[in-house]
Protein backbone atom coordinates (compact mmCIF):
# COMPACT_ATOMS: atom_id res chain seq x y z
CA UNK A 1 0.00 0.00 0.00
CA UNK A 2 1.12 3.56 -0.59
CA UNK A 3 -0.18 6.79 0.91
CA UNK A 4 -2.14 8.97 -1.50
CA UNK A 5 -3.65 11.51 0.91
CA UNK A 6 -3.16 12.57 4.55
CA UNK A 7 -5.78 14.62 6.41
CA UNK A 8 -7.40 15.24 9.82
CA UNK A 9 -4.03 15.83 11.47
CA UNK A 10 -3.99 16.03 15.26
CA UNK A 11 -0.44 16.06 16.58
CA UNK A 12 1.03 12.91 14.97
CA UNK A 13 -2.30 11.10 14.59
CA UNK A 14 -4.02 11.41 11.24
CA UNK A 15 -6.30 9.79 8.73
CA UNK A 16 -4.95 8.66 5.39
CA UNK A 17 -6.09 7.14 2.13
CA UNK A 18 -3.91 4.35 0.75
CA UNK A 19 -3.72 2.65 -2.64
CA UNK A 20 -2.47 -0.83 -3.53
CA UNK A 21 0.41 -0.79 -6.02
CA UNK A 22 -0.60 -4.22 -7.34
CA UNK A 23 -4.34 -3.98 -8.04
CA UNK A 24 -5.15 -0.28 -7.52
CA UNK A 25 -7.60 -0.90 -4.65
CA UNK A 26 -8.09 2.26 -2.54
CA UNK A 27 -8.69 2.24 1.22
CA UNK A 28 -10.06 5.47 2.69
CA UNK A 29 -10.24 6.84 6.24
CA UNK A 30 -7.55 4.61 7.73
CA UNK A 31 -6.33 5.72 11.14
CA UNK A 32 -2.60 6.27 11.00
CA UNK A 33 0.45 7.89 12.53
CA UNK A 34 1.99 10.76 10.60
CA UNK A 35 5.74 10.20 10.75
CA UNK A 36 8.39 9.07 8.28
CA UNK A 37 8.86 5.56 9.75
CA UNK A 38 5.14 4.81 9.58
CA UNK A 39 4.78 6.05 6.00
CA UNK A 40 8.00 4.46 4.69
CA UNK A 41 7.97 1.13 6.59
CA UNK A 42 4.58 0.28 8.10
CA UNK A 43 2.21 1.29 5.30
CA UNK A 44 4.10 -0.55 2.50
CA UNK A 45 4.05 -3.74 4.62
CA UNK A 46 0.24 -3.67 4.90
CA UNK A 47 -1.56 -6.31 2.88
CA UNK A 48 -4.28 -5.25 0.45
CA UNK A 49 -7.69 -6.61 1.50
CA UNK A 50 -8.54 -7.25 -2.16
CA UNK A 51 -5.47 -8.95 -3.69
CA UNK A 52 -3.72 -9.92 -0.39
CA UNK A 53 -0.30 -8.64 -1.54
CA UNK A 54 1.95 -6.01 0.06
CA UNK A 55 4.12 -3.43 -1.75
CA UNK A 56 6.88 -6.03 -2.22
CA UNK A 57 4.42 -8.39 -3.92
CA UNK A 58 4.51 -10.83 -1.01
CA UNK A 59 1.36 -12.88 -0.41
CA UNK A 60 -0.41 -12.48 2.93
CA UNK A 61 0.30 -15.47 5.21
CA UNK A 62 -2.58 -17.82 5.86
CA UNK A 63 -3.93 -17.31 9.37
CA UNK A 64 -4.53 -20.48 11.30
CA UNK A 65 -5.96 -20.95 14.74
CA UNK A 66 -4.18 -23.21 17.20
CA UNK A 67 -5.99 -26.47 17.91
Amino acid sequence: MKVIKVYDLFRNDCTMDCECENCGHVEVDKSAYNDANYVQNVVPDRYCPKCHLNAKGEKEPIKTTPS
